[in-house]
């Protein structure tokens, strides 16, 4: 999931944020620009993000943005916003798997250290090790 998250972007200069919308089969339907802002901000719409998935029926989501020239650190404002759109996405049952921050030379998984690593798979909503093989590249670990 970071490698595809930090293709969206090489050579950027300015903070965007991007939402992946995925199948049950965590197949990827579609990645949609929500923002792009300035080179240390960028505003986020969270009524935008719940269309967007709802739009494209989307069984979970995932943000990503990048810190251009930065660490791939989650500030306060990123944890706060990171929040918000999981209670938002939780409301219309599609749920925010992760949140990606992405630098020139690393990601970082936002919702793994405010959650705990052991969430639920989307609809199996209980562990799969499959699942976090496939979305984090690494075991489960007892």
């Amino acid at each position: 999931m970071g490698t595809l998250a930090r293709s969206l972007f090489v050579g950027e200069t300015v903070e965007k944020l991007y939402l992946l919308l995925f199948d049950n089969g965590m197949h990827l339907l579609d990645t949609e620009l929500i923002a792009e802002g300035t080179v240390n901000s960028v505003s986020v719409s969270i009524r935008r993000i719940v269309q967007t998935a709802l739009r494209a029926n989307a069984a979970c989501a995932v943000l990503t943005h990048n810190h251009p020239h930065g660490l791939a650190i989650p500030s306060h404002e990123d944890t706060g916003i990171t929040t918000m759109v999981d209670s938002a996405m939780d409301m219309v049952e599609v749920p925010l798997l992760e949140h990606i921050i992405v630098s020139d030379h690393s990601y970082a998984a936002t919702m793994r250290n405010l959650k705990g690593t052991l969430r639920a798979a989307p609809g199996s909503h209980k562990i799969d090790e499959e699942f976090y093989r496939h979305f984090y590249g690494m075991d489960v670990e007892a």
